[in-house]
């Protein structure tokens, strides 16, 4: 009974009590599976820790002696060291585990623990010992031995540190008289494949790739989830060994991994293939290449590769092995190898000539091809042999280039390229930095001609590219000195005779350089030139594999330029075609000798003549079209917005998208120096601007400075000295100073267009301009034409219309409950659209009942309108329930633009709202006006409500919808008319249209200006003269309600042969005949007063037209007046002063003379009672006396 439970007792038993001291192992060989050892070094023995999870040492950390004399009674310091396959695994029998890597210590998991070697190349210990444990973690250049090493702090640590001492140099003990049964500690081994067996078959598991497969060209390995059975043999394996090395066959193409990780048919070409053991025990393999030190790796795309991909072994190097039953292919790989075979010696031609040679040995009938040392980059090749028969010893291979340039026989012949790096920066052999390497160079077009930027390339792939450089001279060529990965030396043009110059060309795989980008790489090194430092730096090595995919080391080549069209086009031509103000006179033009016909074929010799000479000309101010004094706009280059003014707080701004306010228009006054004074709304750019700092107007002007970077176009700049003095419309709209060649720096200035300017209702209006006005002629307005108009009144045809629009019934079907869509309707009884009585006899009607719509289709060609108008004349019985007017969405997708709701029209989006006053049972016209996706609705002629900003839901589809909305707000709407304009009617002629039954015609708006003297209690108005407002001259304004253009400037008689052709982008898109402009004075004798900025009102005489009262200057208590108004200031009590316009006053119906002055009471004008009458107007008996 005793037996049987000791043999059940535990895995692996230790037995026997021996003391007795054993001789040191000194070498792997003398290591046995069954023995149990202690392993030292001088600081300590290797041991369990407290928590008997992992292995530290027994080394004290003060630094004390080791005493450990009793180790050998010490279970935890006696381990055994298991060797398979080559490869040492720790095991402890105290804890019946293998000790596994873990960060960089030995821990004890339940898995088959850690592979180690070990070497004989530590320090001498004491005792004689050199042996030294490594576990292999994988590097940057492959499988990189990390030594177990005993420090001073008392742990036992894997580290990459390599130099024998005595931490990492132990001594191996056997504990004499124990032994280690070693059936349970082998289990995890004994159970995987037998790679010494070459009769098996094996499928291979990958851990991220599952089955490893030849692919289907045979060339490679692939991985695939598609797993086979047997029969499958791309997916079947030999682990074969011949003469001691050990190799990887395919059974299915019938050839072998080679060291590059392709298939080759070429057994010389085979890779030696060593096994490895990771930690996983589903996949306890890796698998890597003994010539290279790299590992399988499997792809998540599900390719292979031969890397070092990571510090530490994952899942792509992961592998498992499956025995393919009954399948022994050793008879058919032995074949191979035992096949005859012999050297074969290719000789390679380029150009005929033969440039290379290589021997490699071949089996008797496999394919003539060049070994893998032979190939290169950019070429393809043919033989004129295509297999290695009986007698075939030699082969000619003639090579073709096909890289990305043109290989030069010699320096006199030579194809010259500019050479950029990361396809912009250029190399050029006369810029250096301290270092003395190349410094690469942004060129431009005039650079790129010159010697030092123009390489070639001589030589071949085989023996290197030589790379000349033109400035240099034949003779030198581009190299390096040493090829010390640490050391390599600056790549520089040197002499030939020196240093090394044949440069391996290597496909750069970066996808954001040009297509065609290269490497130079010095051969059979991981050294290739890179762009240092970055974008712009010098040209120096840069030792990784990694190269070919850094846009650092990218080459590009260009041909040098010959046709410099395209440069004259976006170079020479802007500023030679450039027109307006401070574009270039005729004259320099033609010194500069431009021909239009360069655009299309022009020699570098011309290019750079005028290059230079436009340079020269950019210079001097006297080549330029200079505006003379006068008013313009100043559009800005880069935001194509205009240079304003904001009134209230003289802050100067550039983001003003229209030029048509008086704060937008500018007075350039030239002096005789060429500066200019910008004035603004009376006040001046001014002298003092700083950069980055807002610009304020000021009331002194100041001189600025033109600068012409580009012409047609102006920098203004306060400071000469000072070069960020110019002013710059910054990204959020306000004027800074910064510097001239910025694009928000530069102005167009073009001459002005027209102002807008509005008389009221009453016919009256005041104003005060900046700057000269010409008084618009009489105009005549009419409503345009409409694009589509429908009037219901062919009882035969209801919805016959005019236009290109059209109009059809349709009618609604659900979609979802509370949702609608609408259909086409056959005809209007099927939606039940009636005839009904109009607003007046004569103007029919249609009843649309809820449910039904009509469908309007523009046919406009055009899938989206931004500027459109609709009118509809409508009359409903329930104003109280959502009903809907217009949907913009033809599929009635979505809710309906506009509503009647309580007796209001409107919609609750971007502040429109329900306004208005709509009645049941009376006719409206109601116009929705969108400019831009801006609505404005009107009611009868007037406006009830603007949005307060654009939307995507007013743009206008191709069809659109009256009387629909897609959750059924409708009721019965009756309509007399509908027109449809494809433009934005303004308020003008929204009034004209007036209510329902009005027929617009076409009106007649006139306008004119008047200045004014105070005589008595009246103001005496004198009309301007020759229809023009002189300069900051305030005037009142009579004339017929409207919003006029008045013409800003006043230019002299055209005078063709020295008139400037100016862009007038302010009037009609065309290019217009610019005259001088003429600046009048002043009017005398003018009691009325302007201002340009708001001011207070108290106190002061405004034009007024209270409620049931006349126009008149009213003596204002409170309020502003705002910015170009006119107004009266005085210093008397009378509380209104009356206009005369050539004689008729207003407020006075009847002038009488006055013959005598009578016994009746006299008044004034103001109402107060006077002795006698009195020269004016005077009131008696209630008639008006004039004297």
């Amino acid at each position: 009974m005793r037996k049987i439970k000791l043999l059940l007792a535990a895995m692996l038993c230790i037995v026997g009590t021996g003391m007795v001291k054993a001789d040191v192992i000194t070498a792997a060989d003398q290591l046995s599976n069954t023995k149990v050892y202690t392993i030292k070094t001088t600081r300590g023995y290797m041991t369990l820790n407290a928590a008997q999870t992992m292995i530290v040492s027994s080394h004290k950390s003060d630094g004390g002696t080791v005493n450990d004399d009793a180790a050998t009674d010490d279970a935890s310091k006696q381990f055994g060291i298991i060797e398979f396959n080559g490869k040492y695994f720790l095991y402890s029998p105290k804890l019946n585990k293998f000790a596994s890597l873990q960060n960089q210590s030995l821990v004890f998991k339940n898995d088959r623990g850690i592979a180690l070697a070990i070497t004989t190349d530590g320090k001498d210990n004491p005792d004689g010992s050199t042996l030294r444990f490594f576990a292999y973690k994988i590097g940057s250049e492959g499988f990189n031995k990390w030594c177990l090493n005993n420090n001073n702090s008392g742990n036992l640590v894997l580290n990459s540190y390599n130099g024998a001492e005595a931490g990492n140099t132990v001594s191996i003990e056997e504990v004499v008289g124990k032994t280690l049964d070693t059936n349970a500690a082998m289990t995890a081994f004994n159970s995987k494949p037998d790679f010494s067996d070459p009769h098996k078959v094996y499928n291979i598991t990958n851990k991220r790739v599952t089955n490893w497969t030849a692919n289907s060209e045979n060339k490679g390995l692939i991985g695939t989830t598609a797993y086979t059975d047997a029969s499958n043999e791309q997916q079947q394996f030999v682990f074969f060994k011949y003469e001691g090395k050990q190799y990887l066959y395919n059974v299915g193409a019938k050839k072998f991994v080679a060291t590059d990780g392709s298939l080759t048919n070429n057994k010389t070409e085979a890779a030696t293939i060593a096994i490895w053991y990771t930690e996983d025990s589903s996949y306890p393999y890796c698998f890597y290449i003994e010539e290279r030190g790299l590992l399988f790796n499997g792809q998540t795309a599900g390719g292979f590769s031969i890397n070092a991909w990571n510090s530490s072994i994952d899942d792509g190097n992961k592998h498992n092995l499956v025995e393919v039953a009954d399948v022994d292919k050793y008879d058919e790989v032995l074949a191979i190898f035992e096949t005859p075979s012999w050297d074969v010696t290719y000789n390679i031609f380029l150009n005929g000539s033969k440039v290379a040679t290589f021997v490699q040995t071949q089996d008797k009938d496999s394919e003539a091809t060049l070994p893998s040392s032979a190939l290169r980059s950019y070429c393809t090749y043919t033989y004129d042999q295509t297999k290695i028969t009986t007698g075939v010893t030699e082969v000619n291979v003639t090579a073709t280039w096909n890289g990305p340039f043109e290989i030069s026989k010699d320096f006199a012949n030579a194809h010259w390229y500019d050479m950029a790096m990361r396809g912009t920066w250029y190399v050029t052999s006369d810029k250096k930095d301290a270092d003395g390497a190349y410094k690469t160079q942004n060129a431009n077009t005039m650079g790129l001609v010159e010697d030092s930027y123009q390489w070639a390339f001589l030589g071949n792939p085989w023996e290197g590219f030589k790379i000349v450089n033109k400035a240099a001279g034949e003779g030198k060529s581009f190299g390096w000195t040493n090829e010390n990965q640490t050391n390599a030396g600056i790549p520089t043009v040197m002499d030939d005779t020196e240093g090394n110059h044949g440069w391996n060309i290597v496909p750069n795989t970066n996808t954001s350089v040009p297509a065609g980008s290269f490497c130079l790489n010095v051969p059979g090194t991981n050294l290739y030139i890179n762009q240092y430092g970055g974008a712009g730096g010098s040209v120096k090595f840069w030792n990784s594999t990694g190269n070919i995919g850094d846009a650092g080391s990218a080459f590009t080549v260009f041909d040098v330029p010959t046709n410099f069209a395209e440069f004259v086009t976006s170079e020479i031509a802007p500023s030679i075609e450039a027109t307006g103000y401070f574009a270039l006179t005729d004259a320099a033009k033609t010194a500069i000798g431009y021909d239009p016909a360069y655009k299309t074929e022009c020699p570098f010799d011309a290019y750079k003549s005028m290059k230079e000479k436009l340079a020269a000309a950019l210079n001097d101010i006297n080549n330029f079209i200079l505006p003379e004094t006068g008013y313009y706009n100043l559009k800005n280059k880069n935001y194509g917005t205009y240079l304003g003014i904001d009134p209230s707080d003289a802050n100067m701004y550039g983001n003003y998208k229209v030029c048509n306010l008086p704060k937008q228009i500018v007075k350039l006054t030239k002096n005789d120096d060429n500066t200019y004074t910008i004035g603004l709304m009376g006040k001046f750019a001014p002298a003092t601007v700083k950069q980055s700092e807002s610009v304020t107007a000021t009331t002194d002007a100041a001189n600025y400075t033109v600068v012409i970077t580009k012409p047609g176009y102006a920098a203004f700049q306060a400071d000469p000295e000072s070069q960020y003095s110019c002013l710059h419309c910054r990204a959020a709209g306000d004027i800074v100073g910064w510097e001239a060649p910025a694009d928000a720096s530069l102005w167009e200035v073009l001459d002005p267009g027209y102002i807008e300017y509005t008389v009221g209702e009453a016919g009256y209006a005041t104003a005060y301009f900046p700057f000269a006005v010409t008084i618009p002629e009489p105009e005549k307005i009419a409503v345009p034409e409409a694009k589509g108009v429908w009037t219901f009144d062919d009882t035969e045809n209801l919805l016959a219309g005019t236009g290109v629009g059209t109009m059809t019934p349709a009618k609604e079907y659900p979609i979802l409950e509370n949702k609608n869509t609408v259909e086409d309707a056959a005809d209007l009884a099927e939606v039940n659209i009636t005839a009904v009585a109009g607003p007046a006899d004569g103007n029919g009607a249609i009843s649309v009942p809820a449910g039904a719509s009509l469908k309007m289709a523009h046919n406009l060609g055009e899938s989206t309108i931004n500027y459109f108008t609709y009118m509809m004349d409508v009359k409903l019985a329930n104003v109280q329930k959502y009903t809907s007017l217009y949907q913009s969405n033809g599929n009635n997708t979505n809710d309906a633009e506009l509503f009647i709701y309580k007796g209001k029209v409107g919609v609750n989006f971007n502040g429109v709202g329900y306004v208005g006053e709509i009645n049941p049972d009376t006719w409206y016209r109601i116009i929705f006006v969108s400019e831009n996706g801006l609505p404005t609705i009107y009611v009868d002629g007037k406006q009830v409500a603007k949005a307060t900003k654009a939307d995507g839901r007013w743009t206008m589809d191709p069809t659109t919808l009256f009387f629909a909305d897609e959750d059924g707000e409708e009721t019965e709407v009756v309509t007399s008319e509908i027109r449809f304009w494809d433009v934005a009617l303004n308020a003008t002629e929204v009034k004209m249209l007036g209510s329902v039954g009005t027929t617009p015609t076409v009106e007649t708006k006139t306008v004119s200006a008047y200045t004014g003297s105070i005589m008595g209690n009246w103001i005496q108005t004198t009309e301007v003269a020759d229809g023009i407002i002189p300069e900051a001259t305030p005037v009142i304004l009579k004339g017929d309600p409207f919003t006029y253009k008045f013409k800003v400037g006043v230019f002299e008689e055209e005078d063709p042969e020295n008139a400037l052709k100016i862009y007038d982008k302010t009037v009609d898109g065309g290019k217009a005949l610019a005259k001088k402009q003429v600046i009048p004075e002043p009017v005398l004798n003018n009691d009325l007063k302007g201002t340009f900025e708001p001011i207070s009102a108290e106190g002061k005489y405004v034009l007024a037209k209270p409620e049931g009262k006349d126009v008149c200057f009213y003596q204002a208590i409170s309020g502003n007046i705002e910015p170009c108004k006119a107004y009266l200031e005085l210093n008397s009590e009378v509380k209104a002063f009356f206009i005369n316009f050539d004689g008729n006053a207003t407020a006075i119906e009847s002038l009488t003379p006055a013959n005598a002055e009578g016994n009746a009471a006299i008044y004034n004008i103001a109402g107060q009672r006077i002795s006698k009458l009195q020269k004016g107007i005077n009131i008696v008996n209630g008639k008006k006396i004039l004297r």
